[in-house]
């Protein structure tokens, strides 16, 4: 019965989105900006696919005002230069109102000040750097996870192999790739697990792209760490990192800081040499269960269309979407100004509609957090998944999961 129900609940919610297409005349324009060309074009194609999906939704509820939203797209290629060339032509010549996106760090910090010189509303897609939104910006907002909630998942995957197997983690090491991203994550890593009482007994940077990782392996073999944290934006890094990994027989959990890691083409390509490594993995399905039969069935709807499951990257583009949008329904109008103001004074809740996609408490962003961040979602969380089966599944946090399938210890044989 409950498939039954769900599936009516997608197909009325599809059929809906196709009528309102066909006699909706009037429309009101957002910008996103992604990469999608070069490196990470393939995560730009997902988050894509996800702020799609969210817009047909609340165009197949009347879209905002009675007018239809539409999406203009603009490519960062990843590089900060061409995403600030392309934002300003989103904001002078498409004219959109807010725009949201990117994956990368460094092309965020590059767009804020942009859209504060235009006063357009910016809501951030990915980009976890602490960096962007310490420049007491009052145009650009994060619903989503941050460098440092990234580091309070793997602490919280370090409490809970404490608490369900009873081995203490003690000793960790942290690698990084030298550029925006690796550089804040790892600081925050370093620093807030020796505020945990866990000993960072390596920390290393290397350029991206490199064909061997075996002495840096070998150096982490004989550093005495538990689990080791990897910050790479690169797939091939990623990829070859944890292969090494295995054959050098390390015996060291990894803890991946999301990104390329999350996706399932990094499982496809490595088989069975994915299984047992943890993550970030800021948005994972696995929670909808909780959040009840709605979200469960939309969530199949997205399954339908685009022939896989959402992961980190659509549902991250989910999550910012419904910030915007939500923001843009309850403004005074659609300048940039009155926009603002309305994505300052919202508070959503729990059981309000818009969060039945969203795995945290609420989103609230008026006010500033303890680490200095202006414009941030003050319930924002990072969940954290584990290779299981071929599967990121997600172990983190216990509280919003039915069945948690956390699997300790990690040994290679």
């Amino acid at each position: 019965m409950k498939k039954i129900v769900s599936m009516a609940l997608v197909l009325c919610m599809l059929l809906s989105v196709a009528a309102f297409a066909e006699t909706s005349g009037e429309v009101v324009k957002i910008g996103c900006i992604l990469p999608l060309s070069g490196g990470s074009a393939y995560i730009g194609q997902l988050e894509q696919e996800g702020v799609d999906y969210c817009v047909a939704y609340y165009n197949s509820k009347g879209g905002i005002g009675g007018k239809k939203i539409e999406v203009v797209y603009a490519d960062s290629t990843g590089v900060a230069d061409v995403a600030v060339t392309e934002l300003e032509r989103l904001i002078t010549v498409e004219g959109v109102v807010a725009v949201t996106g990117p994956f990368n760090s460094t092309v965020a910090v590059a767009m804020a000040p942009i859209c504060e010189k235009y006063q357009v509303p910016f809501v951030i897609l990915g980009a976890a750097s602490l960096q962007v939104l310490q420049q007491g910006y009052t145009y650009t907002f994060r619903p989503g996870n941050t460098a440092n909630t990234n580091t309070d998942a793997l602490l919280g995957i370090c409490d809970l192999i404490e608490a369900k197997f009873g081995d203490k983690i003690e000793n960790a090491a942290i690698l990084y790739a030298n550029g925006e991203w690796g550089v804040s994550q790892s600081e925050s890593f370093k620093e807030l697990f020796s505020k945990a009482g866990i000993n960072v007994v390596f920390n290393e940077t290397f350029e991206a792209g490199t064909s061997d990782f075996s002495s840096i392996i070998t150096k982490l073999k004989n550093s005495g760490a538990q689990v080791m944290i990897p910050v790479l934006d690169n797939f091939s890094d990623a990829v070859l990192f944890a292969r090494q990994m295995k054959e050098y027989k390390a015996n060291i959990a990894i803890l991946a800081c999301g990104g390329v890691f999350v996706l399932q083409e990094f499982i496809d390509t490595l088989g069975a040499d994915a299984n047992l490594i943890f993550s970030t993995d800021v948005w994972n399905a696995d929670f909808l269960p909780m959040r009840g039969e709605e979200a469960v069935a939309l969530h199949q709807g997205y399954i339908d269309q685009y022939g896989h499951k959402m992961g980190e990257q659509a549902g991250m583009a989910w999550v910012a979407a419904v910030t915007l949008l939500e923001g843009m329904k309850n403004a005074a109008s659609t300048k940039g100004s009155d926009i603002k103001d309305a994505l300052l004074a919202q508070d959503l809740k729990p059981g309000d509609e818009a969060m039945m996609m969203i795995p945290y408490e609420g989103i609230k962003m008026n006010e500033e957090t303890a680490d200095g961040q202006f414009g941030q979602n003050i319930y924002a969380f990072s969940m954290a998944s584990q290779v299981i089966n071929g599967e990121w599944r997600a172990v983190f946090p216990d509280s919003i999961l039915q069945n948690n399938p956390i699997t300790w210890p990690i040994v290679t044989e």
